[in-house]
């Protein structure tokens, strides 16, 4: 079921066992300030669709983005609070995901780019080499 408070999102993300929880995930240091661009998030959303979503869904779905060490702030493309009926989920953007495969150290190139219709991707089997080929 939505919510109906406006305001009752802040209420349980700066509750103490939110925070504590946060804490635990991002560090005493970091929890603060993961919270506020959590908030950010919810605030900035135009549809204003995520104020709706039940405070718990956001608060789990933000945990999983730490826990993945990935910011929901809007500005960063990380990842994404994204609204589906009452409840908020965690979409990773590319940015994320980028982020992610670096931390692993084992790619010794990541290429991001845009694509157009009607390009296409060529890959040299010999080197890994990425080319794009195809009308802009």
């Amino acid at each position: 079921m939505a919510t109906t408070d406006p305001n009752a999102i802040t209420k349980y993300m700066h509750s103490e066992t939110v925070k504590a929880r946060f804490a635990e995930v991002v560090g005493e240091r970091n929890a603060g300030p993961y919270i506020a661009s959590v908030m950010l998030a919810v605030a900035n959303d135009d549809s204003g669709k995520l104020k709706q979503c039940t405070p718990s869904s956001v608060y789990i779905s933000a945990l999983r983005a730490a826990s993945l060490r990935l910011s929901v702030d809007p500005a960063t493309g990380q990842a994404y609070l994204i609204p589906y009926k009452d409840k908020a989920t965690l979409i990773v953007g590319y940015k994320g995901l980028q982020d992610m495969a670096v931390r692993t150290g084992r790619y010794r190139y990541i290429n991001v780019s845009k694509m157009y219709e009607g390009e296409e991707v060529i890959i040299d089997r010999i080197s890994g080499a990425a080319k794009l080929a195809g009308n802009r």
